[in-house]
């Protein structure tokens, strides 16, 4: 190797060597930001060329900086998220079902079955009243009417919720490509508590393929007992609070962390 080689080598070198501290140098500025990956500067030999029977090398090439992503950590990150967005979830549900009992109203469910009832006890006091056997029809019938008003909005909320959870699910399964077994399950499990077996069947079975494919048996399992109540015309018995999806099953080596 002549001069010239070892100059283009050396340079090559500090080429590097300079885009390295660059590097580091902006590991070391976003240290404390938020969201902020640590990068790391990849390397590979430069290409070699002949020289009669040698071959002579010509030092390192910088090829790309990539993002050191620390798996453990990244999936807590998205367990602790999921249980953020899901007690969320609850909190709205739940207060939404508080207004429509009205439980702290005076037009409460139970304040009208009171009425009823004190209405009824009066008009046993009194059965020939027209004016008490008006009064307890009319509480009756309002009370009636309630309750039916409020099946129709739990109904109603049901419905929105499950269609949520059916975008939710779709989306998080175009996010992932293509689709691992927890998600579709979860998916499946939605369209089951929407009334919709036919695609609860189509993605569940989908969802067992994957999982025997991976070999993951206990999901594998699982899925087969979904299959069996979606078949049946049946929701599968999930626990909507702890969604079989990324950390449980990845501990269980179910799914990889991402």
């Amino acid at each position: 190797m002549g001069l010239s080689g070892a100059l283009g080598i050396a340079s090559n070198a500090l080429e590097v060597f300079s885009t390295g501290i660059q590097v580091t140098g902006q590991n070391i500025a976003n240290a404390n930001t938020p969201g902020y990956i640590q990068e790391q500067l990849s390397l590979t030999p430069a290409p070699d060329y002949t020289v009669g029977p040698l071959s002579l090398g010509t030092g390192v090439e910088a090829v790309g900086v990539t993002q050191q992503v620390n798996q453990f950590l990244q999936g807590e990150i998205l367990s602790a998220n999921s249980n953020y967005n899901a007690s969320n979830t609850l909190n709205t549900v739940y207060t939404n079902l508080q207004q429509e009992l009205q439980a702290l109203g005076t037009n409460s469910l139970s304040s009208q079955m009171s009425n009823f009832t004190s209405a009824l006890n009066a008009l046993a006091n009194q059965p020939n009243s027209s004016s008490l056997s008006a009064a307890a029809v009319n509480a009756g019938s309002s009370l009636a009417n309630s309750i039916s008003s409020l099946r129709s909005s739990i109904d109603e909320q049901r419905q929105q919720a499950n269609v949520s959870v059916q975008q939710l699910a779709t989306q998080a399964n175009q996010l992932t490509a293509s689709g691992s077994p927890g998600y579709l399950r979860t998916l499946a499990a939605a369209y089951a508590a929407a009334g919709s077996f036919s695609n609860a069947v189509t993605t569940a079975d989908l969802a067992r393929q994957k999982a025997e494919s991976g070999r993951f048996q206990t999901m594998t399992t699982n899925l087969q007992n979904d299959l069996s109540f979606y078949h049946a015309g049946k929701t599968a018995p999930l626990d909507w609070r702890n969604p079989p999806i990324r950390m449980k099953l990845a501990r269980n080596n179910e799914i990889p962390l991402p």
